[in-house]
């Protein structure tokens, strides 16, 4: 994590966190720079999201053991009640 100074105080830049949706839409777009791009085109894209590589590796790994599928669609917070129980 960089550490950026602010008169004299140091300041931690937030770890970052990326959705489910993002990650596969990355992984859709370098998927289809290997295809179609030339040479440099994935490295072009980690550079332009400011990814590395390593990160492009475990999203992939998650991705084939399907842990973002399943995240997606998913909606946060309580269930609902059902009005029909008391």
């Amino acid at each position: 994590m960089s550490v950026m100074t602010d008169e004299n105080r140091e300041v931690r830049r937030a770890r970052r966190s990326f959705p489910a949706r993002y990650k596969l839409d990355i992984l859709e777009e370098i998927d289809q720079a290997k295809l179609t791009g030339g040479p440099g085109a994935v490295g072009e894209i980690c550079r332009r999201e400011d990814l590395y590589s390593s990160l492009i590796t475990e999203w992939r790994k998650q991705r084939d053991a399907g842990a973002l599928r399943g995240l997606t669609d998913a909606k946060r917070g309580r269930k609902a009640k059902d009005p029909t129980k008391w």
